[in-house]
């Protein structure tokens, strides 16, 4: 008895009927319906076992590392079914071929601008710190090493703000919300690169003095 829809075709019973046509479209529509479905779920697992950290630290800064995994598992997949269709005679290698082309200068645009460490937290560039500002903006700041003054640290741990102090220049406010699991690494760089003019305040602990703000 079968099903009205059959999407795996019944593999022939028989050695002579398994190796002609009937067991090449068993298999077919098997890759196609049982094992790429699998290796993606697999992929996507594996994607979701090694994501990287939010954040490394190199002596150049605290950097938010590029995410490759998942790229790999999308060229994976790509090839997976380049392949397939290409041997079963429905597709076209020469297109496959140019999508991971695409992909390939995707990447080496984004790692140009990106560098290889990834997107700068808080780094160190040709005596310019820069001072990723994840607001609506999605800007980096940039801040010579000449200018700041000094640097206070204050707020609740975890959701800190960082005042820069900047010579014959109005005070700026910075936070690095979305990055809060890098806030002790961000403040080490930050003491280790502008050493005497970093000041960390204690952070609040109670409710009044959350409401007052900075606590210096």
């Amino acid at each position: 008895m079968f099903f009205a829809a059959q999407l795996i075709k019944v593999s022939p019973l028989t050695a002579d009927r398994f190796f002609g046509p009937g067991g090449v479209a068993a298999i077919k529509s098997e890759i196609l319906w049982v094992w790429l479905p699998c290796c993606a779920v697999m992929l996507a697992a594996w994607d979701r076992r090694t994501q990287l950290p939010s954040f490394h630290v190199t002596q150049h800064g605290v950097f938010k590392p590029i995410a490759m995994t998942r790229e790999l598992g999308l060229y994976a997949i790509g090839a997976a079914l380049a392949l397939f269709y290409h041997f079963a005679g429905n597709g076209h290698l020469l297109g496959a071929v140019g999508m991971f082309v695409a992909m390939a200068i995707m990447r080496c645009f984004q790692m140009r601008k990106l560098g290889p460490d990834g997107e700068p937290i808080v780094a160190v560039l040709e005596h310019t710190l820069l001072f990723r500002n994840p607001g609506f903006r999605q800007t980096v700041e940039a801040m010579p090493l000449a200018e700041i003054d000094q640097l206070k640290v204050y707020g609740q741990q975890g959701n800190r703000h960082y005042r820069f102090l900047l010579a014959g220049q109005d005070a700026k406010d910075l936070s690095l919300m979305q990055n809060k699991d890098a806030e002790q690494a961000v403040i080490a760089f930050l003491e280790k690169t502008l050493p005497g003019k970093v000041i960390v305040a204690k952070a609040p602990q109670t409710f009044f003095e959350k409401v007052r703000g900075e606590q210096m």
